[in-house]
């Protein structure tokens, strides 16, 4: 056999889970048909060892694609080995893929959920080890059943110094987005008028947003983020509308709330799943900075 087709053949064998010393084996016992050989003749027409063989023959058996002779009539009784019909064999992965994914389905429907819940928990932020410049913000927060699940801290050298603080949250509300973003700029001057740097701010996140959603890997290929106006306590703030367009999708959906909020020497940007569960975040900074509802 032309040895570009027999490499083509294992490799296709390799796709039902056998090595490919397995993968080399089965091909050759196969070419031998119902008549089979022995180990001998396995050795000269695969190039591997006669001891490493009997070890993958082993192998071979327990996945139910060859067989050991029953009689041998070959010299000094050897044993003679026969392939089992590869249509047969490759039905009985199929029929072995199909019942593992099938207990997969019927996991994800009793367990996912919960496991889910385990994981939140093991990777909750407690009250203690949050950013002390996060505490006030996100400890009403938690106290009422929100979880913490991420805090990166970083400083920005780059024309407008700020520090930034970048969490996601987890609302008890959210029925579909579970989670939710909390970011605060904090500059060394006041910000809250000043176009320019709120200009700069709103870009950075728009660039950002679109890069962080398409690289989550939640099956989103395109993002839309588009300027807008939220009302929230009776007070207009600037927005994004964000749109997702998800792989088996031909229609952006807007899937969430955002707000960016400009207070004296901080920019806040919020996004959660409902316009409730965004005011209740809002609500408590306006509480730290004693903004009157």
């Amino acid at each position: 056999m032309d040895r570009k087709i027999e490499q083509k053949l294992i490799d296709n064998l390799k796709k039902t889970g056998l090595s490919q010393e397995e993968s080399r084996i089965y091909l050759t016992l196969i070419q031998h048909g119902k008549k089979g050989t022995y180990v001998k003749d396995l050795t000269r027409h695969t190039s591997i060892e006669r001891t490493t063989i009997y070890s993958l023959l082993k192998r071979l058996i327990k996945k139910r694609c060859v067989i050991e002779a029953e009689q041998s009539n070959a010299p000094k009784n050897a044993k003679i080995f026969i392939a089992l019909s590869p249509i047969n064999f490759i039905k009985k992965v199929l029929e072995e893929k199909e019942r593992q994914l099938k207990d997969l389905k019927e996991l994800e429907l009793i367990l996912a959920d919960k496991l889910e819940k385990l994981f939140q928990m093991s990777v909750e932020y407690p009250i203690e080890e949050l950013n002390e410049f996060l505490k006030p913000y996100l400890k009403p927060l938690i106290e009422k059943g929100w979880k913490i699940i991420s805090q990166i801290i970083e400083k920005s050298e780059i024309n407008f110094g700020f520090e930034a603080y970048d969490c996601i949250l987890l609302s008890p509300d959210a029925k579909i987005i579970k989670d939710s973003g909390f970011i605060a700029f904090k500059f060394d001057y006041e910000i809250e008028n000043d176009n320019n740097s709120i200009d700069f701010i709103i870009n950075l996140l728009r660039r950002k947003g679109k890069e962080e959603i398409i690289n989550k890997g939640i099956g989103v290929k395109d993002v839309k983020l588009t300027d807008s106006k939220i009302k929230i306590f009776g007070k207009i703030f600037p927005s994004f509308k964000i749109e997702f367009l998800f792989n088996q999708n031909n229609e952006y959906q807007e899937l969430t709330k955002s707000i960016i909020l400009p207070i004296k020497k901080k920019i806040f940007f919020i996004w959660t799943e409902t316009h409730e569960i965004l005011k209740e975040i809002v609500e408590v900074v306006f509480k730290v900075e004693n903004i009157k509802i």
